[in-house]
Order: C-alpha cells, then sequence, then structure tokens
C-alpha cells in the first residue's frame, strides 16, 4: 500500500503572514530603538555640560577668577595694525574672544589654544604664519565636539 505523502515547504499565503508579523515587530522595535539613541545622546550633551564645569572650576583654582565674558586693552593704532593686520579703526580698541577659548587647555584643546595671538583682536587673533605653513585652518573654524551636543545639528 502506498503512503500519500503532502508537500513539505511554505504555501505563498503563509509565507506573507510571516513577513507581515515580522514587519509588526520591527515597526514596533524600531521606535524603542531611537528612543535609547536619543536618551545616549542626551547622556553625551550632559557629559559635555560638566566637562565644561569642570574646565571653569580648573580654571579658576589656576587663576583665582573665573574667565571674564568680554575683554578689552586699548592699544594704539600703530602697533594694532602692523603685528595683526587690522584694520585700525575698525578692530581697535582689541578685544578677546571670550571665556569659552580661555578654558581650551582645560578641556584638553591645547593645540587650538596655542594658535591664538593674543595681542591682536579675536577675529585676527590666530597664529597666520603657523596656519600658511601647516595648511591649518584657524582656531575660530575648529569644531571642538565639547561645546556641541550630538542632537544639535
Amino acid at each position: 500500500m502506498r503512503l500519500l505523502r503532502g508537500k513539505t515547504g511554505f504555501t505563498l499565503v503563509e509565507l506573507l503572514v510571516v513577513i507581515a508579523i515580522i514587519g509588526i515587530l520591527i515597526a514596533l522595535l524600531l521606535p524603542a530603538v531611537q528612543a535609547a539613541r536619543e536618551a545616549a545622546r542626551r547622556s553625551s550633551c550632559t557629559n559635555h555640560m560638566k566637562q565644561l564645569a569642570l574646565a571653569f572650576h580648573n580654571y579658576y583654582d589656576s587663576k583665582k577668577a573665573f574667565p571674564r565674558v568680554f575683554y578689552s586693552s586699548m592699544g594704539d593704532n600703530v602697533t594694532c595694525a602692523g603685528t595683526c593686520g587690522c584694520i585700525p579703526w575698525l578692530d581697535c580698541p582689541r578685544r578677546s574672544p571670550g571665556p569659552f577659548v580661555h578654558i581650551l587647555p582645560y578641556i584638553e584643546q591645547q593645540a587650538v589654544y596655542s594658535q591664538w595671538r593674543w595681542s591682536c583682536p579675536f577675529i585676527h587673533g590666530w597664529n597666520g604664519e603657523a596656519v600658511a605653513a601647516n595648511n591649518y585652518s584657524p582656531p575660530g573654524n575648529a569644531r571642538i565636539d565639547t561645546f556641541v551636543c550630538p542632537s544639535d545639528r
């Protein structure tokens, strides 16, 4: 007597049902993955803020004062124009770039900090000769990840 055996395998309908179920599960999982990524970005941003706060306090410990928001010193126009190549009536009195440049060594950015020429207005306050010789960009153009949150565009 001959036994009738059915064909083994999936029918097209069964295969489509399985694919639909997998698609629904992935659709349910995707928002959870995105939420986890955003939580990681938020945590990274919080860490950057803590690093900046520590840098300001380390600056305070070494200088006994926090960096000022605005520095200004009157200089003669000849010196300003001669050393910086700036327009004396526009760029003098000299101004510094502000507190975030002063804390660069405290966030492990000594290389960017050392390129500033402090005797010049902040627009011209980078070591142009070193930049031209080594194909560097000015420190004002440097992207420092500590100053940017990952969620920012």
